[in-house]
């Protein structure tokens, strides 16, 4: 960025989230700012989610499954006229044609198709509308939007799972009056904790009314989780370990002791550590006392495996996959030491 010199207002609000994550991995002696690192920080854990992405092949059926890091939503206004419809877009399964994917399992450029989803929503949401384009031009018409918004729809589901809710509430939008990205004036719309919501231009601060608020020409707008949902969506998360799901955090190969066992597909759900085990290994103490995450596995000859999971608030980065249902497969075990991946191992 440049000093004096107009720049666009979201382009400022990665450089701003950046420069606070430096600031904070800089405290604790953080040599850089990678991907994984970012990942560790407050900032992630108010405004960083996980986009789920599926791709299918249409010839074998075969589905990929990647996860995207994100902390905020680039939706496209061309065809919607609210901010639901550019949302239920954005999700919506896309037709990929002429051939352009490469299933891994055809091993050859095939029709497909893809969607994303909501694998883990940011408590901080923020929308961009995608008003500008490549040349500059900018799409100026207004998008309708509310004063919260239903996520629910778009979060991943287990095959059988129902819906649940997601609620956001709107904090605060940021506008672009001008013709181009070229040139132009910022203002802000924020909400206090009385719930009165101001508009910010420049030095001018003064209250607006809710319909005014509503009928603001929006560019970025931040929803913030709503409480109840926060608790919700913190009681509902869940173990998934070889295909099996709990929502009780006990996890036993004969069912005996689950409210509810579910065969999900790959999630992000955990890193494990086996007792200090990899491999049959037994790791030192410095390592076993740096894992994020922890298990302990015991063997009971009448009702099977049976796991116990401590709860861990300290690990909000990328976590292992899990989609194996049969008890047969192999796992991928990984010890993590001082944020980093120290030992890996297939057990």
């Amino acid at each position: 960025m440049v000093p004096g010199q107009q720049e666009d207002a979201h382009e400022f609000l990665r450089y701003l989230l950046e420069g606070m994550e430096k600031a904070y991995l800089a405290r604790h002696k953080a040599s850089k700012l990678d991907s994984y690192s970012k990942e560790t920080t407050p900032i992630n854990q108010i405004f960083g989610g996980y986009i789920r992405t599926e791709v299918k092949c249409l010839q074998c059926r075969h589905v990929s499954t990647t996860f995207q890091h994100f902390q905020d939503l680039l939706v496209d206004i061309r065809k919607a006229s609210t901010l639901d419809e550019a949302l239920s877009s954005y999700f919506s399964r896309e037709q990929l044609d002429n051939n352009d994917y490469k299933c891994e399992a055809c091993k050859r450029r095939v029709p497909a198709t893809k969607q994303f989803s909501l694998e883990r929503p940011p408590k901080v949401l923020c929308v961009q509308l995608k008003r500008f384009s490549v040349l500059g031009g900018k799409i100026s018409k207004h998008i309708g939007f509310k004063q919260t918004i239903d996520m629910g729809p778009y979060l991943w589901k287990e095959p059988g799972e129902s819906s649940q809710s997601l609620t956001y509430k709107l904090m605060s939008i940021v506008t672009h009056m001008g013709p181009s990205v070229n040139c132009g004036h910022y203002t802000a719309v924020a909400k206090v904790s009385t719930g009165q919501y101001y508009s910010f231009d420049d030095s001018c601060v003064r209250p607006l009314s809710l319909s005014n608020v509503l009928s603001t020409n929006a560019y970025i707008m931040i929803f913030e989780m709503e409480q109840q949902t926060q608790s919700q969506i913190q009681a509902q998360q869940t173990l998934k370990l070889n295909g099996t799901m709990t929502v009780n955090n006990t996890l036993s190969s004969s069912g005996s002791s689950m409210n509810k066992n579910i065969a999900p597909k790959a999630s992000t759900s955990g890193l494990l550590s086996l007792n200090g085990l990899i491999n049959g290994t037994s790791a030192n103490k410095d390592t076993t006392e740096n894992l994020e995450s922890s298990m302990q596995i015991s063997i009971n000859n009448n009702s099977g495996l049976q796991f116990t999971t401590q709860k861990n608030t300290n690990f909000i980065g990328p976590q292992l996959p899990q989609k194996l249902q049969d008890k047969s497969q192999p796992r991928l075990i990984m010890l993590i030491k001082n944020g980093k991946i120290f030992k890996m191992g297939i057990v």
